[in-house]
């Protein structure tokens, strides 16, 4: 199902919303649904194969069914990447301007430089 409908997701085949133990009406799209949603608006030509997605949707179900799920907004990438900035900025006093220069707080600044390494 799409988020903004009650229309089956594009990946999806039309009946695989539907089961008998799930009425349509209770059906709410989970992180799964959602994710393929997003990828599939972003990468259209997925929708070619609806039978491919839902198997590779079933196995992530499988895979990851019961666990809680958490996607920081940032990769650890990027986060390594504003230490280093900070390191190189970092004359030992001046926390505020590397913070303004950075566009952080200068809690952060001080998160970064307590890190060890």
């Amino acid at each position: 199902m799409t988020p903004k409908t009650n229309a089956p997701a594009p990946h999806m085949a039309p009946d695989a919303a539907k089961s008998p133990a799930m009425p349509e009406a209770d059906f709410a799209p989970d992180l799964v649904d959602r994710m393929f949603d997003y990828l599939v608006e972003l990468l259209p030509e997925l929708r070619g194969s609806p039978a491919a997605m839902e198997r590779v949707q079933l196995q992530l179900r499988r895979e990851f069914a019961g666990q809680d799920a958490y996607i920081p907004a940032r990769s650890s990438g990027d986060k390594a990447e504003e230490r280093r900035q900070v390191l190189r900025l970092w004359n030992g006093r001046n926390a505020t301007a590397v913070a303004r220069t950075l566009g952080i707080s200068r809690a952060t600044v001080y998160r970064h430089l307590k890190q060890p390494g």
